[in-house]
């Protein structure tokens, strides 16, 4: 990444450091040519999800001048394993095979829902904003990166995007304490004057005034400047959890809705393959997967694999488990036929000495006791 140090007057050097999940990981000190010096930094895993770089100028009787970015670094996108399916292999369609790539010795879970339980989006379901979102939480939450949701109406998984942001210290002393940092020198580090205690519940707006801190987030402005309203989640995300699990009707598919539920490791050449039945009953699949290597840490499919699972002619028979001895069962069977041409089937059911066949009689009547048989 290079970022750009711009200054209103002479500065001969700087400091400046990148602190990520409250570790230090690069110091150093650059030359001031102009007005304006140019970096590059390398971006590591270590800086994942957010880093913040601190720069600071002490001046030549004492004075210092402090500054801080913080910005986004996308953790999870180096492991890039790949999820394929094949329904080429059996042309049947009851069976379809499954690759996956990746690097050997990398886990990988599988998930496959049907695409009608999976566009509720309440919460369980493995998506790129939710992890992201967790891994913001790794940081300091005073400091923290502008960011930007896209919710779908087609209940397809929330889009977000990071913003790089600038400090929320108004002063050297806060620039340092929102950054996670502790310092100790014997320069001066000025802070700006406050009234408010915070220890009896006061918090301090940017034009000096005082507020409650139990109005903060209050949905009311008590600082003209809208600094107790600042950084507030006005989302109720329970009200919207709840609103996407009810907002459709209770259907049996919800219920049998897992396909692909399965965890392997992927072998030494860099693959794994498997076979897996597909469901008699038709449905549109919905596969994600994510991925844990030892090397490249931890990854995921950024877009879910659709795969509509229809097999082109089944029967389907559904009746008892058991029944007693005398006892009549009514046994229903369902032929499916999805190709494009009409088809003559005959189904038989096979006759056997243990039970018989009822008829049943005109207009649909069936004798209960004593039926005629054959």
């Amino acid at each position: 990444m290079i970022f750009h140090i711009r200054s209103n007057y002479y500065v001969d050097k700087f400091n400046y450091l990148i602190i990520a999940k409250g570790i230090i990981l690069i110091t150093g000190d650059q030359d001031m040519n102009d007005f304006v010096s140019t970096m590059s930094i390398a971006l590591s895993a270590e800086m994942a999800p957010v880093a913040t770089i601190v720069v600071w100028h002490v001046g030549r009787y004492g004075d210092l001048a402090v500054d801080s970015l913080t910005f986004p670094v996308n953790g999870i996108s180096r492991n890039k394993f790949k999820v394929l399916i094949n329904n080429k292999k059996a042309r049947t369609g009851h069976k379809v095979e499954v690759v996956i790539y990746g690097e050997p010795g990398s886990y990988v879970g599988l998930s496959g829902i049907d695409r009608s339980f999976y566009t509720m989006q309440a919460g369980n379901e493995l998506t790129y904003a939710k992890v992201i979102t967790k891994m913001m939480t790794f940081d300091e939450h005073i400091n923290g990166t502008l960011q930007h949701a896209w919710m779908s109406h087609e209940g397809y998984p929330d889009e977000l995007i990071y913003f790089p942001s600038s400090t929320f210290g108004i002063d050297a002393n806060r620039t340092f304490e929102f950054a996670g940092l502790v310092v100790f020198s014997d320069f001066e580090l000025t802070r700006r004057p406050s009234f408010c205690n915070e220890s009896l519940g006061f918090g301090e707006c940017l034009n000096r005034r005082c507020y409650r801190l139990s109005k903060k987030c209050d949905y009311y402005m008590d600082c003209e400047d809208g600094t107790d309203e600042a950084g507030c989640s006005y989302e109720n995300a329970t009200e919207l959890s709840l609103f996407r699990k009810f907002r459709f009707n209770r259907i049996q598919r919800q219920y049998e809705n897992v396909w692909v539920w399965k965890d392997v490791n992927i072998g030494p050449h860099g693959r794994y393959i498997f076979n897996i039945d597909v469901p008699a009953r038709p449905a549109h699949w919905m596969v994600s997967a994510f991925s844990m290597s030892p090397t490249l840490g931890f990854g995921m499919l950024n877009k879910a694999i659709e795969y509509v699972g229809v097999l082109p002619f089944f029967i389907n028979v559904e009746m008892p488990n058991l029944c007693m001895q005398g006892e009549q069962v009514g046994v229903r069977v369902t032929v499916f036929n999805y190709m494009e041409d009409n088809m003559e089937a005959t189904v038989v059911l096979k006759g056997s000495q243990d039970y018989k066949f009822v008829h049943v009689e005109e207009n649909g009547f069936v004798k209960a006791y004593n039926p005629r048989t054959s």
